[in-house]
C-alpha cells in the first residue's frame, strides 16, 4: 500500500510519490524529485537504444528528447523559484516600525528601570516576558542581559518544582537543566553584566546551581569540553553536548 501524505495547505491526503497534491496543486518535493529522476533514467535508456534505430527514427527520437529536456529544464526552474520563495518567506523580516519602537521605549524603559531599582523582580520578569513575546526593542535597554538571565532562572525554578512534585520530565527539560547550569557558572554572566547586576542575580543563580552540582556528575573530559566550548562561544554552552550527556545519564540510570 502506498504511503499517504497530508498536504500542508489543503490537508488532502494522497500518495506521497505524486509530484503535486491532486487537490490544490501544491508541489510535493519528494514526489517531484522521484519523477524527475525517473525521467532522466528514461532519457538514458532511450539514448542507449538509439544506436539500433534507423536514421529517420533516430531523428524522431532526438526531437522527442529535446522536448523532454526542455520540460525538465522548466521543472527545474519552477522548483528553484519555489525554493527561493520558501527561503524568502522563512527568513524575511519586515522592517521595524522605528516610531513605534521609540514610543514604546519612552513609555516602558522608565517603568522597567524603576522595577529593577526596587528589586520587584516578579513584576519585572512578567513585563520583560510580555515585551519579548511582542518583539519589543528590549536589546537597547541597559538591563536586558540581566533580565534574560533572570527569566532563565525563573524558568529553571519552575522545572525543578515539577521534579519536586514527582513529575517525569521530558528529555528536552532535562537538557535545559544541564544547559543553564553550565551557562550560569560560565563566563556569560561576568562578560554581559556589571557589578551591580551580578550581585542582584547571585541569589537566583546560586539557588539553581546548588541543585545542578548535586544532581549531575561530569567526568573531567566532559567538564573540559563544556568549558572549552563556552570560552569560544561567548559563554553559551553546546546544546549537543547537553543532549549527549542526558542520553548517557538516562542509559546509566536504566541499568541501576
Amino acid at each position: 500500500m502506498a504511503k499517504q501524505k497530508e498536504c500542508p495547505f489543503c490537508s488532502g491526503k494522497y500518495d506521497d510519490m505524486l509530484a503535486a497534491c491532486p487537490y490544490c496543486g501544491t508541489i510535493n518535493y519528494k514526489g517531484a524529485e522521484a519523477e524527475y529522476l525517473n525521467k532522466l533514467e528514461n532519457v538514458r535508456t532511450d539514448m542507449e537504444n538509439l544506436g539500433s534505430l534507423p536514421e529517420q527514427a533516430v531523428k524522431k527520437e532526438v526531437k522527442k528528447l529535446k522536448k523532454l529536456f526542455i520540460i525538465i529544464g522548466i521543472i527545474l526552474v519552477v522548483l528553484a523559484a519555489v525554493f527561493a520563495g520558501l527561503y524568502f518567506l522563512a527568513y524575511y523580516e519586515p522592517p521595524r516600525d522605528l516610531q513605534a519602537d521609540y514610543q514604546w521605549r519612552q513609555a516602558n524603559y522608565p517603568i522597567m528601570d524603576e522595577l529593577y531599582e526596587q528589586g520587584a523582580y516578579d513584576e519585572l520578569r512578567e513585563m520583560y516576558r510580555t515585551a519579548w513575546e511582542e518583539d519589543r526593542p528590549l536589546y537597547e535597554w541597559e538591563h536586558d542581559d540581566f533580565c534574560s538571565i533572570l527569566d532563565d532562572a525563573y524558568f529553571m525554578k519552575e522545572i525543578l518544582e515539577q521534579v519536586e512534585a514527582g513529575e517525569e520530565l521530558s528529555d528536552y527539560y532535562y537538557k535545559e537543566l544541564v544547559y543553564y547550569g553550565w551557562k550560569f557558572q560560565g563566563p556569560y554572566i561576568k562578560e554581559h553584566m556589571d557589578a551591580d547586576e551580578i550581585e542582584r542575580i547571585k541569589p537566583f543563580v546560586e539557588e539553581y546551581l546548588e541543585d545542578f552540582h548535586s544532581r549531575w556528575e561530569f567526568t573531567d573530559k566532559e567538564r573540559a569540553e563544556f568549558t572549552e566550548y563556552m570560552d569560544e562561544n561567548y559563554g553559551y554552552p553546546d546544546f549537543d553536548l547537553c543532549e549527549d550527556y542526558i542520553k548517557k545519564w538516562k542509559k546509566e540510570n536504566r541499568k541501576k
